[in-house]
């Protein structure tokens, strides 16, 4: 047998890079729009209990991370980086390349840190929030013993004049904002500043004794919930594009997606190549957000070397294939002090193309999950699909046989949850649907496409909202949800609008951000969707 060689590195040129993130990430969703979007009726079914990700923050050791560290970027520029996810950064903060084909600004997702207090210092008297009582769901101008929120320091006024652009508001029409308040199981208080309509915008952080911007991955935390998009993106993005995406995933999210498919991983029998895996992984090196690494194995994406393979040999190319990229997987984490994964093994089995499925059934499932396993037994093992939070979905029957199969191996299941906005499912339907698989769900590949709504951009835009609104809303009262991905950032970047793609619209904009980066009003109705089922 030939040797096999590795191709680890540390730096891969600029335009290697793209066309890697291009021809890589592009195919993520390659099949998505070739999916009929099902609207089944479901029948009612027992909800398991809620399972908390407490498990995924203590998913095997994890070594300590420098306060700082100097990290390389496409162009083979040393920047020194901070560690954490910093709630106040801003895209524009990692926006200093010199590319003479980028020039111009990157607008801010958020307004930036304010360089003075945003809080009113609290009189020697005031009592402690700690000490009095709080009424959960508080409507009110203040809580006793939190700062009031200074509503004309600059990062307030611009957040909310971002916010009524956004949402279509007039520009004169003020923001009424009430606090909200509660106590967690240490009796330690969480005050939100909120619009009636329970839009989150502000919190007060204790450890800087000031009220902060509210972001999707700082209320995911405080409700036990992953939430974030994937690195890279589709199209052509330039090397500013791709830093303005990772900024975001950082700063405003708690999870971070990495491509990792077979094409990228090992494009030749005797060839694998690690350099994309490792740069990707190395966009969250410096933050504390999780891992999402899909896929290992995907029958959309395999080279023609593993499809000419031969029925006798094709089980053993399957388990060599996934022990290699997983034991490198591993590899990469510990060497850069990453959270352990969660890991899509085998994505989208038995769906239009599988080929392995064809000739192998379901055995190619658990040969590679057994191996997975044995090569990286810290990473969280996931099986992903499409067509399959409803219970009559056409990929829910194949997606609970093979979780029994795989009883033991999985951590969680995953599930795209693609909407159509003009026909969405009905909450109960998801509800239903996502709270019946008896383990933990992520939600995977989240849009909301709009090809099929006309009208403005306003009217179409703040149809997607709601619509985004009720997804996540209906994901997370299935008490099954752990995590919830919405598919890319950036209308632009998505396979859903991707020209190379021939099941794509150019009109489905399906992402939380438009083509400049900037939050859409469903970035709102994500986070309101969020708050209200938290709240209750």
């Amino acid at each position: 047998m030939a040797e096999v060689k590795r191709e680890v590195s540390p730096r891969i040129s600029r335009r290697d890079f793209l066309k890697m993130i291009a021809a890589g990430v592009g195919v993520i969703g390659f099949s998505a729009l070739a999916r009929a979007v099902t609207l089944q009726k479901l029948n009612p079914i027992a909800r398991p209990p809620q399972t908390s990700t407490s498990a995924l923050m203590d998913n095997g050791p994890r070594a300590a991370v420098p306060t700082a560290r100097l990290v390389t970027d496409p162009q083979g520029t040393e920047k020194k980086i901070s560690v954490g996810r910093t709630p106040q950064a801003t895209v524009t903060s990692a926006m200093n390349g010199n590319d003479p084909e980028e020039a111009g600004p990157i607008n801010t997702v958020r307004p930036t840190t304010p360089k003075t207090n945003t809080t009113t210092p609290l009189p020697p008297d005031t009592p402690t929030a700690t000490k009095v009582p709080i009424v959960t769901n508080f409507k009110g101008e203040h809580i006793v013993g939190i700062p009031q929120l200074r509503e004309d320091d600059p990062e307030v006024t611009q957040t909310l004049e971002v916010f009524k652009k956004t949402v279509f508001v007039p520009e004169k029409q003020k923001i009424p904002l009430v606090t909200w308040g509660k106590k967690d199981k240490d009796h330690i208080l969480t005050a939100i500043k909120v619009t009636e309509d329970n839009i989150p915008f502000f919190i007060f952080d204790r450890n800087l004794n000031r009220w902060i911007t509210l972001v999707p991955g700082i209320l995911g935390d405080k409700m036990d919930l992953l939430v974030g998009s994937f690195y890279g993106g589709n199209g052509k993005p330039t090397s500013r594009d791709l830093r303005a995406i990772t900024n975001i995933i950082n700063n405003q999210y708690n999870i971070g997606g990495v491509y990792a498919g077979t094409s990228n991983t090992h494009p030749e029998e005797n060839r694998y190549d690690f350099s994309g895996l490792s740069w990707t992984l190395d966009q969250a090196r410096n933050t504390k957000n999780h891992l999402y690494v899909h896929p290992i194995l995907w029958h959309l994406d395999s080279p023609d070397w593993l499809r000419k393979k031969k029925d006798v040999d094709l089980s053993t190319a399957v388990r060599s294939h996934v022990t290699t990229v997983m034991t490198e997987l591993k590899n990469i984490v510990e060497m850069k002090r990453l959270r352990h994964p969660i890991v899509d093994v085998v994505n989208e089995v038995g769906g239009p193309g599988d080929f392995l499925f064809e000739r192998l059934g379901l055995d190619y499932v658990k040969i590679a999950y057994e191996a997975a396993k044995r090569a990286y037994p810290e990473a969280l093992l996931l099986l992903n699909h499409f067509g399959n939070h409803t219970k009559d979905g056409p990929m829910y029957a194949i997606t609970k046989e093979v979780t029994t199969l795989l009883n033991g191996l999985l951590y969680a299941v995953g599930a795209e949850l693609l909407e159509d906005a003009a026909s969405p499912s009905s909450e109960k339907e998801t509800t239903e649907g996502l709270a019946s698989y008896n383990l933990p769900v992520i939600v995977s590949e989240n849009v909301v496409d709009l090809r099929n709504i006309s009208g403005t951009k306003e009217v179409r835009f703040l149809r997607q909202k709601e619509v985004q609104r009720s997804s996540i809303r209906s994901a997370l009262r299935s008490k099954a949800v752990i995590g919830f991905i919405p598919f890319q950032v950036g209308d632009k970047f998505s396979i859903w609008n991707d020209p190379s793609n021939p099941s794509s619209a150019a009109n489905s904009d399906p992402t939380l951000y438009d083509n400049d980066l900037q939050p859409k009003p469903s970035y709102y109705g994500l986070m309101q969707g969020m708050f209200e089922t938290w709240t209750g």
